[in-house]
């Protein structure tokens, strides 16, 4: 799907340094909630059902773990390194829980660049009310250089 937007590429191998980072606050909410579950076509109550949640040792509904991997990959697409950039593999470990209509915080920074493969690992950390929700590494192969579209236009004639 190509809707006539001119589309840039993120950061390339070259210009990602160890160190880099970026850091964001969203505040969670329900539509948010709704819209991932929806399309992950998950129905588990603990995170729907105040009823249900209410009986568990969460007291209320929590936040799907798949939610903050999403963003934590729509920051890698959209961010660092941004547009091109391809999520290669996940560690990570979610140790606390997370209630919507809450902010919670996103640090991704580059830990690693692995030349003999060109990935890049992102040291990510998720907080919320002073407590860390989701943590680990992400291997990403940064955006490759794009191909001129004008490149092979006559090549049939």
């Amino acid at each position: 799907m190509d809707f006539g937007k001119l589309v840039t590429t993120g950061k390339g191998w070259n210009e990602i340094q160890v160190g880099d980072g970026i850091q964001v606050k969203k505040k969670v909410i329900l539509r948010d909630i709704f819209a991932y579950l929806g399309a992950a076509d998950d129905c588990n109550p603990i995170y729907l059902k105040e009823s249900y949640a209410a009986q568990t040792r969460y007291r209320q509904v929590i936040v799907p773990s798949g939610l903050i991997v999403s963003w934590i990959s729509a920051l890698i697409s959209s961010e660092l390194p941004g547009p091109g950039s391809v999520v290669k593999e996940m560690r990570l470990s979610f140790p606390e829980t997370f209630h919507p209509e809450n902010e919670i915080s996103f640090s991704l920074t580059v830990k690693d660049k692995n030349p003999a493969d060109r990935n890049i690992t992102l040291q990510v950390r998720v907080t919320g009310d002073e407590r860390t929700i989701a943590e680990g590494e992400i291997d990403v192969l940064p955006p490759q250089p794009l191909n001129p579209m004008m490149d092979n236009l006559l090549d049939n004639f």
